[in-house]
């Protein structure tokens, strides 16, 4: 129990009474008692002032006795006292900054953990919300560090805002937050959207604007046994609101760690297969649709997989562009593909598509100098592929990458137009060298006038540009005369021909069947 300064005070008090007092009760009878029970002779002679001036004197020494000792012991109190309070402020705030993020003012990871097994009781539900900033490195990489922990620190102002005192919102780390959501599943679908709305708004950071957005995953505690199989849950589900393009909520289900199981073997299957040769190249061939000769080539990389046989691209390129693996695959493309079409007689050109990650490696240019150097295939026989949204995540370094790409002679196209973010000012501001219209847009053209419109407008606007159309996915004689028709230059699909390994003799002789029986001549 504290002792307080007043404490001391009023003992000092009592003590001086009670002397006061027994001084008093010795000079008013005690003392004749006292003197007659030990024989001693008694004399009753001094006046009733002199007993007062005895008693106010011995009082006033026992005053004087206690003062000093008091005195100190009451500024010895006070200090102890005031001591121990800083000490429990020191505590109160030690504790609060080894469970806060300094940053933001959030619970840490410790603090949620803490959290987690108290939720660990039937009487207490609750929904674990993973949540992860999308495009939070780019506003750190353009504006830098300064703005990025301003953005923090408002993103945490509008969590707080969203959840309210009752639930317990983190910062666990980089732009990754978490919120313990105490309700039903309803409630916290209502609280994530929430989140996902109010991160979306703009934020003023001094005299920069920047729009960012967030992924959220979920899940509850009847899915998990322990406070880190429950992490692990929100966090596979975080995965795959991510994996789905980002900016919305994905709830936990069964069977996504088996998923991602699968995706973490397929890394490592991925190293293995680049090393022990595995991958492979197939070509598809171009056709020149006035001429009805072979332009060209597109290499497709092709795995097959010693357990699994031919996998797809589609299940396994998306996996290495989230790890970056797609850097190591993507040189390996280029120096396969420049050295396979420099052994081609014909002197067609080969097209090889370049990933968004690939455009964000600073070693892209060398690369592609490298795979031109090392196989002898001149500069103008190869052509690299992008995509719009490429264009638009890095805009300003690509065009950049592609303006040095061309003073050496390599040719550029856009791929699948239509499909991303369409702008005009795209063909204006990066050096194209043709486009490539969607195969959704050629499969649907004749059925469809909105698809024919875009097909017919694309083509016009590239004629109006001096840059080539090539149409993909033609697969009927019906969608390659249209394409005739409407004055499309070039045509790529299984109708004109399937990608083809190298040691196939027809693509080696650079002859292609066109699927009418006739053979298509090669030329450059």
């Amino acid at each position: 129990m504290l002792i307080r300064r007043y404490h001391i005070i009023l003992l000092l008090m009592l003590t001086i009474a009670f002397s006061f007092g027994v001084s008093w009760i010795w000079e008013h009878g005690m003392e004749e008692s006292v003197s007659m029970f030990l024989g001693i002779e008694y004399e009753a002679e001094f006046e009733t002032v002199e007993k007062l001036k005895f008693v106010l004197t011995s009082t006033a020494f026992s005053i004087l006795s206690l003062i000093v000792p008091g005195t100190l012991l009451t500024v010895l109190v006070g200090r102890l006292s005031t001591a121990y309070q800083r000490l429990l402020i020191s505590e109160a705030e030690t504790r609060r900054i080894s469970e806060h993020d300094p940053l933001t003012g959030l619970a840490n990871r410790r603090l949620l953990e803490t959290e987690l097994e108290k939720g660990f009781n039937p009487k207490l539900q609750f929904k674990l919300l993973s949540i992860d900033l999308d495009r939070f490195k780019s506003v750190n990489d353009m504006f830098g560090h300064a703005v990025g922990d301003r953005l923090l620190i408002e993103v945490a102002d509008r969590v707080r805002s969203v959840v309210g005192e009752r639930s317990c919102a983190a910062r666990l780390g980089g732009d990754e937050l978490a919120v313990l959501v105490y309700g039903d599943l309803d409630v916290s679908i209502a609280i994530a959207d929430a989140i996902i709305e109010s991160i979306q708004q703009p934020f003023k950071i001094g005299r920069v604007t920047v729009m960012i957005g967030c992924s959220i995953g979920m899940c509850c505690t009847d899915d998990a046994t322990n406070p880190g199989e429950l992490l692990k849950q929100a966090d596979l589900a975080l995965y795959e609101a991510k994996r789905q393009g980002g900016g919305a909520a994905c709830c936990y289900q069964v069977g996504m760690l088996e998923a991602q199981n699968e995706r973490s073997q397929f890394e490592v299957d991925m190293n293995v297969a680049l090393e022990s040769g595995q991958f492979y190249l197939a070509y598809q061939p171009v056709l020149h649709l006035f001429d009805n000769e072979i332009c060209g080539y597109e290499a497709l990389i092709r795995w097959e997989h010693p357990a699994h046989g031919n996998i797809p691209p589609v299940k396994f390129i998306p996996l290495a562009e989230e790890t970056g693996q797609i850097v190591a695959i993507g040189r390996w493309v280029l120096e396969e593909a420049c050295r396979e079409a420099a052994t081609w007689t014909n002197g067609i050109r080969v097209a090889v598509n370049i990933s968004p990650v690939e455009f964000r490696s600073p070693l892209l240019f060398t690369h592609i100098t490298s795979a031109l150097a090392k196989s002898g295939l001149p500069a103008n026989r190869l052509e690299i592929e992008l995509t719009e949204t490429a264009m638009v995540e890095d805009g300003p370094q690509i065009a950049r990458v592609l303006t040095s790409l061309r003073s050496l002679g390599v040719s550029i196209a856009m791929d699948d137009f239509g499909t991303g973010y369409s702008s005009l000012a795209h063909l204006r501001d990066f050096p194209l060298d043709r486009i490539k219209i969607d195969r959704s847009f050629v499969a649907t053209a004749a059925t469809d006038r909105h698809s024919m419109a875009v097909v017919r407008a694309v083509t016009q606007i590239g004629r109006d540009l001096g840059i080539p159309i090539l149409a993909e996915g033609v697969e009927t004689e019906s969608q390659m005369q249209l394409l005739r028709d409407i004055g499309c230059e070039c045509a790529q699909g299984y109708l004109i021909g399937k990608p083809l390994p190298l040691m196939d003799k027809d693509l080696r002789a650079g002859r292609i069947d066109a699927g009418s029986g006739s053979r298509l001549r090669a030329t450059c």
